[in-house]
């Protein structure tokens, strides 16, 4: 009960600051730039800045050598949710015309379907119920889905006229999010952290008080513009779409809830259940809307996704968590 309090506890205050972005957008009052300079801050400075803090200060041979089991449950668990996003979306859209507007539609769906919202949300998740420790082991069990985002979901994502070649892929995985885990990785396991603190303590001191700083924006920077990214759209028009509500409500329950039976029975250990949870029941992320604008597409159940998933995600994630880790 402790544990589901202080994860209700995180998802009321990150829904509260997407809240504040939505009132912000709505009444007009942030600046007309304001949504790309928050992405660009997130995506370029603060989430980076957590990525190399944690794991300057975790990672080593040893303990990655000890949690490397992680990685093969993530791999798996994300070769099922790619497989079944497939035959998932062709049901979906069974009955629609096959235009060109519906085969990128299916294509949103697919990448909401198989991917959460596992990295600014889940992160701040993991960091504020669990602390920095088992966030290490939460950026070891994603890394094949941050590898996956950045491939596969750029590739589905991107038209066909735009062209879907090696160079997009390659494209995708040179962003900083990937690269500040690497070069965190890389770091932490030359020692880099404990050179510092020998060699130069006062920069040492400098630079961790700079990264931790900077960490602490990730959470209320990323729900503030999902808020203002959401109060672009009159509420009624993204509501009406029944593909939004199922999408929806397996994300947030139908997947995870599956996930976590399947895994219990086969014995998982409690911890692998927690970092699962996070990962796939967490809320989708904005990659559906921003992908769509990018490319002059309907940005619609994007945004009906977003808002929805986070705001119904306040009430599923501490409530899966207390049902599939804590009751069984």
């Amino acid at each position: 009960m402790e544990v589901f309090k202080l994860t209700l506890d995180q998802m009321i205050v990150l829904f509260i600051f997407m809240l504040i972005g939505f009132i912000l957008r709505k009444k007009k009052i942030e600046p007309q730039n304001a949504q790309t300079v928050l992405s660009r801050a997130v995506a370029y400075v603060f989430m980076p800045a957590m990525n190399i803090l944690n794991l300057l200060k975790n990672a080593t041979v040893e303990s990655f050598a000890e949690n490397s089991s992680l990685l093969l449950y993530s791999v798996s668990l994300l070769a099922v949710m790619l497989l079944l996003s497939y035959p998932y979306t062709k049901v979906l859209f069974a009955r629609d015309e096959k235009t060109p507007e519906n085969e990128y539609a299916r294509s949103i769906y697919k990448y909401a379907f198989a991917m959460a919202n596992f990295g600014y949300v889940g992160n701040v998740l993991i960091l504020g119920v669990f602390g920095e420790a088992m966030l290490y082991k939460y950026q070891i069990f994603t890394l094949p889905l941050s590898i996956a985002v950045n491939s596969w979901g750029m590739y589905i994502m991107v038209p066909k006229h735009e062209g879907k070649g090696i160079g997009h892929l390659f494209k995708g995985l040179l962003n900083p999010l990937l690269i500040s885990v690497v070069l965190g990785f890389t770091c932490g396991m030359l020692g880099v952290g404990e050179f510092l603190e020998t060699s130069v303590p006062k920069v040492n001191e400098i630079l961790l008080k700079l990264l931790d700083q900077a960490s602490d924006c990730v959470g209320p920077v990323c729900m503030l513009l999902a808020g203002m990214v959401v109060g672009n759209y009159e509420m009624k028009s993204l509501f009406r779409n029944p593909k939004v509500y199922i999408t929806t409500f397996l994300r947030l329950i139908g997947i995870p809830a599956v996930m976590m039976g399947v895994l219990k029975l086969l014995g998982t250990p409690d911890e692998v259940l927690s970092l699962a949870l996070i990962a796939f029941a967490t809320p989708i992320g904005l990659n559906v809307i921003v992908f769509p604008a990018t490319y002059g597409s309907d940005t619609k159940p994007g945004a009906g996704m977003v808002l929805i998933s986070n705001v119904l995600a306040v009430a599923t994630i501490p409530l899966m968590y207390l049902l599939f880790v804590e009751l069984l």
